[in-house]
């Protein structure tokens, strides 16, 4: 049975020149800090998943505006490939910053990073011109 990679988007949300970061609290590259994004479900659009990804991340209402990049990801676990991504880097809007707790996402004061078990965390970072 052949493998083929899995397709997900990876999703940076803008809001008043920031971008917003999780914490990873689940491998691959757990407590490493990265943009929300999951898994591209059988029959769905690539924006519809980028949508519906943020929202059960961070609880954001986000607009779609465009895929700004396609790319792989191939990890390696003992020398034998482990997973293969299909990466769509997609741009998104959120028009407030109100972060709804959630089982996959909470939202910590601006600027501030923590950590907790089975919860992802959110920072905004302000990004340089």
């Amino acid at each position: 049975m052949k493998k083929y990679p899995l397709a997900v988007t990876l999703n940076a949300i803008f809001h008043e020149n920031k971008i917003l970061l999780i914490h990873r609290v689940k491998a691959p590259y757990k407590n490493y800090w990265t943009m929300p994004g999951g898994k591209i479900e059988l029959g769905e659009h690539i924006d519809e998943s980028a949508v519906r990804e943020c929202h059960e991340e961070t609880g954001l209402f986000v607009t779609f505006e465009k895929i700004v990049g396609i790319t792989n990801e191939v990890i390696h676990e003992q020398g034998k490939i482990k997973s293969h991504y299909l990466l769509f880097v997609c741009k998104l809007r959120a028009s407030t910053t109100d972060f709804v707790e959630s089982k996959e996402g909470k939202g910590p004061t601006p600027h501030k990073a923590t950590r907790g078990k089975g919860t992802t965390f959110i920072i905004r970072i302000p990004l340089k011109h």
